[in-house]
């Protein structure tokens, strides 16, 4: 038996192709993988897949699906997409993350008595790429390629993402991929809000200017990539700002709405003043909230984003005008997000973009059973990001959607934004 693995080193965004060869025909083969992530060596993924030979003694798992295992579909990276925590907490897992080290995958095959084992290295940073951490007129870590002419992409996160070193496992990703990308901070960090709300846009105002005038960057354009939140600013961003050229936003809303926080303000400022938001309908979700824990049901916020825009009267006027942009605009979002209600979202803002002749490229990407995924590929598995959080007894948040449509979601929309900044 022969456990064939190509490549056996490639970016983490990169899909593997998994073969078996000398087997008898029709025999019955274990697959397994385990991984072990670089800055949280005390968390262990494991998953497994059975598998039948073909006629001529021959596996391939880009083209055949298992009979039992993990996963039930064809694909290469199906072992990787389900890979499951088997040690170790999820807390471990996203913090203190680093990039500058490989993450290696162990593959197993076995039949029989016979086994196989090949160890995969997935690399963060191309072998020239750089990084710069920068804590004077912003927060945020630059990956960069020296004297390369490349185009600047400034990498956004969600709301979770106080942490900085979340986002950079996906920028250095990107980064490699030909760009110069910024992972920046916007909340959570030490100068910065503590909170999300009341972000200063002049902030991004001194990002921009940094870049413009940065040796290695010395954009007079820019890029940017935004997931969640950071997919609402994203757009913000480029309808306030023409050095704004290509805009990817996964998961947005088209509407300002009020901060993470009980005060009425909102999540962006300018000149000291709020901008228009929508503001949360906290008595209807509590209701909501409440029903969900009497009847023992998960719950997610998508309820009181709908609910505070209805009964919103200032709508158009919190609404984000991404028609006043200059950027091609490409939006992702999946139909089943329980988070918020990105679908309406993104068709609102295509109808918006329509009715206005817009003259730049635009498109929406929807995914049918879909969520709230926006991240790159291959690095924390996506059943971790996909998972109800338990927040009390019988109060539970989630999305109600399944890993699979994530994990599908997650691959495609990443492949198809760097192929749109790359045009």
């Amino acid at each position: 038996m022969k456990l064939q693995i190509q490549p056996l080193v490639a970016l983490c965004d990169e899909k593997i192709n998994i073969r078996v060869s000398g087997l008898p025909p029709a025999s019955k083969v274990k697959i397994s993988a385990s991984m072990h992530l670089p800055w949280a060596q005390g968390v262990l993924y494991a998953s497994a897949a059975w598998f039948t030979a073909d006629a001529d003694g021959n596996l391939n798992l880009s083209k055949q699906r298992p009979d039992s295992g993990n996963y039930d579909f064809i694909d290469s990276m199906g072992l990787i997409l389900s890979l499951k925590r088997v040690k170790g907490e999820f807390k471990d897992v996203m913090r203190n993350i680093t990039v500058n080290q490989s993450l290696f995958i162990d593959i197993t095959a076995e039949y029989g008595q016979d086994s196989s084992s090949v160890r995969v290295e997935r690399r963060f940073m191309s072998p020239k790429l750089k990084s710069l951490k920068i804590d004077d007129n912003f927060i945020g870590e630059l990956f960069y390629t020296e004297h390369s002419g490349n185009k600047t992409i400034i990498f956004l996160g969600g709301s979770s993402n106080e942490d900085l070193s979340t986002i950079l496992p996906p920028s250095a990703i990107l980064a490699s991929h030909g760009f110069n990308v910024l992972a920046l901070a916007f909340f959570g960090q030490k100068g910065l809000n503590s909170a999300l709300a009341e972000v200063p846009l002049e902030y991004f105002e001194k990002v921009f200017a940094w870049l413009e005038k940065n040796p290695d960057t010395n954009c007079k354009e820019l890029y940017v990539y935004g997931g969640s939140i950071g997919a609402v600013l994203a757009l913000l961003l480029a309808s306030r700002y023409p050095i704004i050229k290509k805009v990817v936003a996964v998961n947005p809303l088209a509407w300002c709405f009020q901060g993470l926080t009980l005060k009425r303000v909102s999540l962006w400022t300018y000149g000291g003043k709020s901008l228009p938001f929508v503001k949360f309908a906290w008595s209807s979700t509590l209701a909501y909230i409440m029903g969900c824990f009497i009847k023992n049901q998960p719950f997610g916020f998508a309820y009181m984003y709908r609910k505070s825009l209805e009964l919103a009267n200032n709508r158009e006027e919190a609404r984000i005008k991404v028609e006043n942009s200059n950027a091609d605009v490409l939006l992702f979002g999946g139909q089943k997000d329980g988070w918020w209600n990105t679908h309406a979202a993104c068709q609102r803002i295509m109808e918006e973009l329509a009715t206005h002749n817009y003259p730049h490229a635009s498109e929406y990407i929807t995914y049918e059973n879909g969520g709230h995924a926006s991240y790159a590929p291959f690095i924390i598995p996506v059943e971790e990001l996909s998972a109800p959080f338990k927040m009390a007894p019988r109060l539970v948040l989630s999305e109600g959607v399944g890993w699979e449509a994530n994990a599908h979601m997650l691959e495609d929309s990443w492949e198809k934004a760097v192929e749109f900044f790359k045009k």
